[in-house]
């Protein structure tokens, strides 16, 4: 059988250039013909620089397939949490193998890899709501070091304990319903993308590095909670108008908040934030607790109204003056309430209530609430 493949010849025919033709076109013609045998029925993938999957196809057709979700560790063993909506789920394990796996709700996925290394474990699926990845499911600090792409299904993500996660990709998490992240200090950022679902819930404890939080978009938040970072100076939570729960304590460089009249406070707590001066609180006509203790530099504490409080901490090395001591006590007693809590005592240096606030301390008492002042 004859092989389709040419070989040329050049032409007898000096006086012309056709034969530098001929070859020319037998090349190209050869060229197809290998091409076309080795592309046609070919299927493949590969994974380029940037983690994507390429596949080709039938005819050498190609598409990148990019994951639902995708994290990279470096742990010899990984263990997560997450809720599916749909079956099935494929995880690649960054190692050459795959599982497919049925999706459910908080169902936990684990991988043993044979050695150490840095692995990008890929999931593809429908309907990811949660993921959790956290050091409960690891015998020592978990070591996540990103996550990379997230799924805009994606309603709870936990991350705990991550001391060397140093990226989030925060804006795909745009369906946020909960997002709570602790014990990763070398994450800088981590503010939630709009749209922000009614009653959002932002946690951010011990994560030391963040170096600020734009909350302009937060109005839906229902919980703030921000604890333990010594770089934040400076936190506008005036948008978070409709927050059941403001925590900020622990926040050391934290020199001023700003806070709405009319807010839905519930609890109110700044304690430990030692650089705070002044604090002005405005109408809160649904706070029931407010707690700033151990404030060390904190000397004025300004009251609008908060007739609901029924619970009042501001000692323990605060610096409010006489005046301001009474005036709180004067305050409080006028809303006529009963039976709640005030600890102001352990002011530095100690101050204790004279004329009217020490009447109003008396009159509280009288009513079943409990008054600890310096005397």
């Amino acid at each position: 059988m004859a092989s389709p493949l040419h070989t040329a010849q050049p032409s007898q025919n000096n006086g012309s250039p056709s034969w530098l033709a001929r070859i020319i076109a037998a090349i190209i013609h050869d060229i197809q013909y290998i091409w076309s045998y080795f592309s046609i029925g070919y299927t493949g993938s590969f994974t380029d620089a940037n983690g994507n999957v390429i596949e080709i196809t039938d005819g050498g057709v190609v598409e990148s397939v990019n994951p639902d979700l995708q994290f990279t560790t470096n742990e010899t063993f990984v263990s997560f949490v997450l809720t599916a909506t749909t079956d099935p789920l494929t995880i690649e394990w960054g190692d050459g193998t795959q599982e497919t796996a049925a999706g459910g709700a908080a169902v936990t996925y684990s991988h043993t890899y044979a050695a150490e290394g840095t692995f990008v474990v890929r999931i593809n699926g429908e309907g990811i709501e949660t993921f959790v990845y956290s050091d409960t499911f690891f015998p020592s600090p978990a070591s996540l070091l990103s996550v990379d792409i997230i799924p805009d299904t994606l309603l709870y993500m936990t991350l705990e304990g991550n001391s060397l996660l140093s990226y989030i990709n925060m804006a795909q998490f745009v369906s946020c319903g909960e997002f709570n992240l602790s014990g990763s200090p070398l994450i800088q950022y981590a503010t939630l993308p709009p749209p922000l679902a009614v009653g959002f819930t932002s946690v951010i404890e011990d994560c030391t590095g963040i170096v600020g939080i734009d909350t302009t978009n937060y109005a839906n938040c229902s919980n703030f909670i921000l604890t333990n970072n010594t770089i934040i100076d400076e936190l506008d939570i005036a948008p978070m108008i409709n927050a059941t729960d403001m925590v900020l304590t622990g926040m050391s460089s934290l020199r001023t908040i700003t806070i709405t009249a009319g807010s839905s406070y519930g609890n109110l707590l700044v304690d430990g934030c030692t650089s705070l001066t002044t604090i002005t609180l405005p109408a809160l006509p649904s706070l029931s607790s407010f707690s700033a203790d151990g404030c060390t530099k904190l000397k004025t504490l300004t009251l609008g109204n908060i007739s609901t409080c029924l619970s009042f901490l501001c000692g323990q090395g605060t610096r409010l003056s006489v005046s301001n001591i009474n005036t709180i006590l004067t305050t409080i007693d006028a809303y006529g309430t009963n039976g709640g809590t005030i600890d102001i005592s352990g002011q530095n240096p100690p101050r204790v209530p004279t004329g009217a606030g020490a009447t109003a301390k008396a009159n509280l008492i009288g009513r079943g609430w409990q008054v600890d002042t310096d005397v």
